[in-house]
């Protein structure tokens, strides 16, 4: 596995929030062009601010991403970079029902100082 630095662009999202327990939190978001209006399911508009990020992708199934653990604790101590201040996030790039478990594929993206 590796690591790429890009330049994430700004983007809009509808966010559905979860507040777990203690400081557990996740956003589920789809991009949009155009904000979303109020509505009884509690989606909400938000954005992914424009940032510098290290992307690592991960293929097969979402149960565990392992590029997640790749990124914090395999790349990024050897990096020589820092953690910037938006939380890690995840892009599937393949959904759908005729997508097999073996050929989903999951970005990670770690925002960087």
């Amino acid at each position: 596995m590796h690591a790429d630095i890009i330049e994430f662009p700004e983007t809009l999202v509808a966010a559905l929030e979860h507040h777990g327990s203690e400081d557990f939190r996740l956003d589920i978001c789809v991009s949009i062009e155009n904000e979303v209006g109020e509505n009884p399911q509690g989606v909400v508009n938000k954005s992914i601010p424009a940032c510098r990020c290290a992307v690592a992708r991960h293929t097969g199934s979402r149960d565990h991403v392992t590029a997640a653990e790749f990124l914090v604790y395999e790349w990024l101590p050897d990096s020589g970079e820092e953690i910037g201040d938006f939380p890690l996030f995840f892009h599937y790039v393949n959904v759908g029902p005729g997508v097999r478990e073996q050929d989903m594929i999951t970005d990670v993206y770690l925002s960087l100082k």
